[in-house]
């Protein structure tokens, strides 16, 4: 009979039924609020089917209470996409806008189960599948999500006031890869949340209950007054039920719907390891390849580990039973304390290091006692392991070497009748044997035995073949074993799988710890050790384990018990007394930039987290918090004003410059300059913008130092005082009433013959009402010149007839100047020279006709504008006698053609 196998953690959870469930079936249809499937009632307008690439307008609830949702918009319709998971389809959501809705409710508040098969292709982003929402608002709402932001990529059972918290144990997701979450919520704390069966975590964050029905719901986003957390990826289906289903129930409708979503693929925690592996709903057979059924007797109990390490047994009377429904509504191999027994002839294990699971359950109301599982020499029966239960009253597992003895453990491990338990076995060395009943305290064994025994024979159910004795009685559900000495992960994990199958709850209890935030608060301006506390509980742990603290970290620093490990703020030290207690000293960083910014009635947290183990789970954290209340910094100097100079009748301005002063807590600044100078205006002084300083020293400010001192406040008190120096010096004049009027008129003071130098506008304005010249000297020569008649000469000495007279190379761009044409050659009438007429021009003057000579050019220089109008009007006579030239060129070979045409005929007649 096969058995579905349900994924969880690194193994998978068997859910509780005999046979594969099929992809259409629906567990608890009677609770089923809704369910939503992307291969049934997609929906792309109306009533019709939704086709692969087609956006998606309904989809409808199947659980037949008609909770509907649909999307009117077009932008925000998801997509029906076809052959995305198993050969089934999934409607895709873009992560931006998509979504779908129903704006009546859907649950009555808790309790409720929600199952989601999705596919996510950002993991970085927070994405809510599912969200019901309280009367509309934003503030209560449940959403089903999964949350980037949080390390290891959690999941979510609920949110409220726009927030989403994580569930207290991660369960990480990866991109691009089908998962189920399984989120069920019992009451206003109990919200517990699985990823593909494993992680159980827990979310005890209040939500208010019964304030009113759910009146709304969306698939695809968080649904509340401002839309967020759009899911990016495919959905596959979703259920909803009225009730908070247990561990079988859920466990049921997880292997229902990883079945059809092709999801339960068997695997096993550690399966490279694994040399044998006897589950009793695998494949026991009664005879040959005939499953057995319930009361028929096992001839053949199968190895499912792939190592054909089968266990079989031949004589009718000595096998043992198959029985089902015997523990999770799995079946069982029933052994009768008699003789019935079932083994194997070949080594599966010979020596340490190993490690060995056994589910079972003892049925005997007297003495418990009886071997499960032995690895034999059958030459010399004196060597031998064996797992068994102690006959001595005890009534303690053991894990036993040599002789055939039963040596009980140090520490026994009591067997309740009827009661079924999970035995687990280590060999760590040939000398060293752990032993744990249902994952609890730990006994150990230091019985010995020979490395060099070769261990031939394999038996389940007594400790010898060849003279049988120590008979189990009772049943045995599931045996493992492994060629590996599993540390205590890996052994929690493997407990963890198949305590989940069998239905026997959680092997160890994990610690109880509680996060702490030191009290008092510390003060950013404490100079000291600032807090420390001693004998501080590390937690609780109801199997009684010792707690030690095993790490110590923020952000990318961690550390062990005794060291320092820095913080945003400070340095903490966690001292682990061995005693379920530790003690700690918080260092705070003061006068480092990040405490000085603290500001005033801010408070900032040091969160750091510690992890707990009990030696068994997986480690367990808490935060240990301390407060930081800051207090206001005074502003400070960074960078003194450098002392200024000034000149007599010359504009002054200085703008201060904001890294004079910084405040480390950020808060805005205000100015204030002070000085005495009746000439210097300050813009700005006494606000927040750092002042400007302007003005025009006269002849009477000339002088100096002058002290000129700046602060500024932030609210509290004041900065440190910057003071800087103004000098004013004086611009020597000499007698000419042009030389005064150029220092005096900079501002735009005219002069009383109307000669000015004005600075005052955008523009500069020279100008000299007197009959004189304006003068421009660099390097002791004389540049330019503008004369009173508006000549302007450049480098060129002595008075000139033109408007600009340069002495030296003038390079522009582009030059315009206004000429006459030559269009008129081409006009009719125009007289054109004769050939013969140019060439005698040309034989008496060497040039051609109406071009000046190369004397007056040398003389008078040449017009640009009439030296451009000659070319052009030679260019143009050039063209005509081109003209000329084809015509007639035109009309000789007219002539030629009759010409040969007459020759040709003269030829003709002559023959």
């Amino acid at each position: 009979m096969a058995y579905y196998m349900n994924r969880i953690a690194s193994g998978f959870l068997i859910a509780a039924s005999l046979a594969a469930p099929t992809k259409g079936s629906v567990t608890d249809s009677a609770n089923l609020a809704a369910r939503y499937v992307a291969d049934q009632s997609v929906y792309n307008a109306g009533a019709t089917d939704a086709t692969d690439g087609q956006t998606v307008a309904t989809w409808a609830d199947i659980s037949g209470n008609g909770h509907d949702v649909s999307q009117t918009t077009e932008g925000n319709k998801p997509v029906f996409q076809t052959g995305q998971q198993n050969g089934l389809p999934g409607v895709a959501f873009d992560g931006t806008n998509d979504y779908l809705f129903k704006s009546t409710y859907l649950l009555n508040d808790y309790p409720m189960s929600v199952y989601i098969v999705a596919e996510s292709d950002d993991i970085d982003s927070n994405q809510a599948a599912l969200s019901m929402t309280h009367n509309g608002s934003s503030t209560n709402y449940y959403a089903f999500s999964f949350l980037g932001s949080y390390a290891g990529d959690p999941v979510a059972g609920w949110a409220r006031a726009g927030a989403v918290y994580p569930a207290t144990t991660s369960t990480g997701y990866e991109a691009n890869k089908t998962f189920l979450m399984s989120s069920v919520l019992s009451n206003t704390t109990d919200r517990r949340t699985w990823l593909d069966g494993a992680g159980e975590g827990l979310n005890d964050r209040n939500i208010q209950p019964n304030v009113a029905n759910q009146n709304s719901m969306a698939i695809g986003r968080i649904n509340d007054a401002s839309p967020s957390d759009y899911f990016s990826g495919n959905l596959y289906e979703i259920r909803v039920y009225s009730v908070a289903h247990d561990a079988a129930t859920r466990a049921a409708v997880e292997a229902e719907m990883n079945a059809k979503w092709g999801l339960g693929v068997p695997e096993y925690v550690d399966a490279a390891n694994l040399q044998a592996r006897y589950a009793a709903d695998g494949d026991v057979y009664e005879i040959g390849t005939t499953q057995a059924g319930d009361g028929d007797t096992v001839a053949t109990w199968v190895d499912s580990s792939g190592n054909g390490n089968d266990l079989v047994q031949s004589t009718e009377a000595e096998k043992p039973l198959f029985r089902i429904n015997e523990q999770n509504g799995l079946p069982g191999i029933e052994f009768d304390g008699t003789d019935d027994w079932i083994g194997f002839d070949a080594p599966i294990i010979e020596d340490a290091p190993m490690s060995i699971y056994v589910v079972g359950r003892m049925d005997t109301s007297g003495a418990i006692s009886g071997t499960m599982l032995a690895f034999l020499d059958e030459g010399g029966s004196t060597d031998y392991y064996s797992v068994g239960i102690d006959a001595s009253g005890d009534d303690g597992v053991q894990f036993v070497a040599r002789d055939s003895s039963f040596e009980p453990l140090v520490t026994p491990l009591g067997i309740t009748s009827n009661q079924a338990f999970l035995a687990t076995a280590i060999a760590v060395s040939d000398s060293l044997r752990e032993v744990r009943l249902d994952g609890g305290s730990l006994a150990t064994s230091a019985l010995t035995i020979d490395p060099s025994a070769t261990l031939t024979v394999t038996s389940v159910g007594n400790l010898q073949r060849s003279s049988p004795t120590s008979f189990y009685s009772g049943f045995i559900h599931e045996i493992r074993i492994y060629n590996v000495a599993h540390d205590a992960t890996t052994r929690a994990a493997v407990e963890a799988e198949m305590n989940a199958k069998w239905g026997l709850g959680v092997s160890n209890v994990p610690p109880s710890v509680s996060p702490l935030t030191h009290s008092p608060s510390i003060s950013e301006d404490y100079a000291s050790t600032v807090s420390s506390a001693t004998s501080v509980s590390i937690g609780s742990d109801s199997d009684g384990d010792s707690l030690s603290i095993t790490n110590v970290e923020q952000g990318a620093n961690s550390g062990t018990s005794g060291q320092a490990v820095q913080g945003t703020y400070g340095l903490l030290t966690v001292t682990d007394n061995g005693d379920d207690s530790y003690d700690y000293t918080y260092d705070l960083d003061e006068g480092t930039a990040a405490v000085d910014a603290i500001s005033s009635g801010v408070v900032e947290q040091d969160v750091f987290t510690i992890s707990v183990s009990d030696g068994v789970n997986a480690d367990v954290t808490f935060d240990l918090t301390f407060e930081i209340d800051g207090i206001n910094d005074l502003p400070t100097l960074d960078s003194s004003v450098a002392d200024q100079a000034a000149s007599e009748g010359v504009p002054f301005s200085l703008t201060l410059l904001s890294g004079v002063f910084s405040d480390v807590d950020g808060d805005a600044l205000t100015w204030t300059v002070t000085e005495s100078l009746s000439w210097l205006t300050v813009d700005n002084n006494n606000s927040t913008t750092p002042p400007t300083l302007h003005g025009t020293p006269g002849s009477g400010d000339v002088g100096g130092p002058f002290a000129i001192t700046v602060k500024v406040n932030d609210g509290s008190g004041d900065s440190p005082v910057d003071t800087f120096n103004m000098t004013v010096s004086s611009i020597s004049m000499e007698g000419s009433t042009n030389e005064q009027l150029f220092t005096n008129t900079v501002t735009g003071v005219t002069g009383a013959d109307g000669s000015r130098i004005d600075l005052a506008d955008s523009d500069l304005v020279i100008e000299n009402r007197e009959s004189a010249s304006i003068r421009l000297s660099t390097a002791g020569s004389e540049r330019l010149v503008v004369d009173a008649n508006g000549t302007v000469t450049v480098n060129a000495a002595g008075a000139s007839a033109n408007a600009l007279d340069v002495d030296g190379t003038v390079r522009a761009k582009k030059v315009m100047v206004d000429a006459d044409w030559a269009d008129f050659v081409f006009e009719e009438g125009y007289e054109l020279r004769t050939l013969e007429e140019i060439e005698k021009h040309i034989e008496k003057y060497s040039r051609l006709p109406d071009v000046p000579s190369a004397e007056v050019i040398q003389n008078e220089g040449v017009s640009i504008g009439d030296s451009q109008s000659l070319l052009l009007r030679k260019i143009e006579e050039l063209t005509l006698y081109l003209l000329q030239q084809s015509e007639f060129v035109e009309e000789q070979e007219k002539r030629i053609q009759e010409l040969e045409k007459i020759i040709e005929v003269k030829k003709r007649d002559n023959e």
